[in-house]
């Protein structure tokens, strides 16, 4: 049987990787986000690259 320490750290790893892609995807949709409205921009003509 595991001691309770390592059963609640155990928890804690579980925790963390059920949460990284959650946030892995936030991430990624807001760069989508600002890519998309840095291309309104750029489409445009607001703002020219040289």
């Amino acid at each position: 049987m595991r001691s309770l320490a390592a059963q609640s750290r155990n928890s804690e790893v579980l925790s963390e990787v059920d949460f990284e892609p959650a946030a892995l995807e936030a991430r990624r949709d807001e760069t989508r986000q600002l890519k998309q409205g840095m291309m309104r921009v750029l489409l445009t003509g607001r703002i020219r690259l040289t």
